[in-house]
């Protein structure tokens, strides 16, 4: 009866583990980008820039979408340097990071109106 006991508990155990988010479970508008290391650190890093949290930021009603590309920024010699862009959509304006992949910095953020 133990033994039947302690198997019960695994498998409730087992259950929970399996149905909990992941580590990096964000909101809606970034669920698609978990599956790239870069994309989510580079969420990570503009949602620390803005001092909210990743689920925070991922889940804000005024962001319409997120967009991230890869790309490259030169350096002062023309050096490529490589940066995960990410843009944040709101309905009137957008905000681009720029966040350097070697050492997740934003080097570089801007906003533009898009109304």
């Amino acid at each position: 009866m133990f033994r039947r006991l302690i198997t019960l508990s695994s498998a409730t155990l087992l259950a929970v583990l399996l149905s909990a988010p992941s580590a990096f479970a964000f909101g809606p508008l970034c669920e698609r980008y978990m599956n790239n290391a870069l994309e989510v650190a580079a969420i990570q890093t503009v949602s620390r820039n803005m001092q909210y949290t990743p689920e925070t930021l991922c889940s804000l009603e005024r962001i319409l979408d997120v967009q991230i590309v890869h790309t490259n920024l030169l350096d002062e010699n023309q050096r490529p340097i490589p940066h995960t862009w990410l843009t944040l959509h709101y309905n009137e304006y957008s905000c681009q990071y720029y966040v350097r992949d070697a050492d997740k910095v934003v080097t570089k953020k801007n906003c533009y109106n898009t109304f």
